[in-house]
């Protein structure tokens, strides 16, 4: 096997920009509403009591994705992150492996280009710009026109972001909530809002929305998700009076969006990369 690229935390956030992942994270979830790009559901492993571990993968366009990432919230006592891993990158066309990828940084550019993407299709033509904060890197969202407003809310994990709305609110999803019986808010405050999710299927197992689903406050038909309201396939805010939630639990087509530009990044020269041959 020839030798293989490995990006660092610094050298994927040099690669990929956060007006760039904000780019190809909208592109992604289109992508993946249009039934383009693949990804199974979410594996969890625990490892009691300190945290857990979770294999993601993806495929699309051409490349296939396996995310090995943790949640370890007892390490910031220790002087170390929540979150660790390792993104492998392959040719989708015959397996190879085409790159490993530091997962912590691609989190961060992903959970920041989603929230950036919903609080963008969430405003009112009205609403002032937000700017979201996702482990130190900035995503600033223009004023947003009438002719793209409300379609979905709230940012995901590692991200807090309200914008005024004009009658309205808008509602980040809580820090860490994306797992089996996580959650911050009340089922009745849920259930009080329009809804909106990245993923169903996993929203509904281990995000904001799981304990509303599971006291049967909420059904399928009254979430949409982000994806089928970018593409113009469903409808967003119901209105400038409506509160919106988005319940974003974090999508492996999401990494798969960031980890590409990081891909193309190397391969136009604009980033260097460690090589290893295995």
């Amino acid at each position: 096997m020839p030798e293989l690229p490995v990006l660092h935390h610094d050298a994927v956030l040099e690669a990929v920009s956060p007006a760039e992942a904000i780019e190809r994270v909208r592109e992604g979830l289109v992508r993946f509403h249009a039934g383009r790009w693949a990804m199974p559901p979410k594996i969890y492993l625990d490892s009691p009591p300190f945290g857990d571990f979770r294999a993601m993968p993806a495929r699309g366009d051409g490349l296939a994705l396996l995310k090995w990432v943790t949640s370890f919230p007892r390490n910031s006592s220790r002087g170390l992150p929540t979150v660790t891993g390792v993104i492998c990158l392959s040719d989708a066309s015959n397996g190879e492996p085409l790159m490993l990828i530091d997962a912590r940084s691609v989190t961060a550019l992903r959970t920041g280009g989603v929230a950036a993407v919903a609080t963008a299709a969430a405003s009112s033509g009205d609403a002032p710009g937000a700017t979201i904060s996702s482990s130190g890197r900035r995503f600033t969202m223009p004023r947003v026109s009438s002719a793209a407003r409300a379609r979905a809310a709230r940012p995901p994990p590692r991200c807090r972001a309200r914008s005024r709305l004009a009658g309205g609110g808008h509602r980040t999803r809580p820090r860490g909530i994306d797992g089996p019986g996580k959650s911050e808010a009340s089922v009745g405050a849920v259930a009080s809002c329009a809804l909106f999710c990245d993923e169903w299927a996993q929203a509904s197992h281990g995000g904001e929305l799981t304990a509303a689903v599971t006291a049967g406050l909420i059904k399928r038909e009254q979430v949409t998700e982000l994806g089928a309201v970018l593409a113009g396939d469903a409808p967003g805010r119901p209105g400038p009076e409506a509160a919106t939630l988005f319940d974003s639990t974090g999508l492996a087509v999401q990494d798969l969006a960031v980890a590409a530009g990081a891909l193309e990044a190397w391969q136009a020269g604009t980033v260097s990369a460690q090589m290893v041959a295995l």
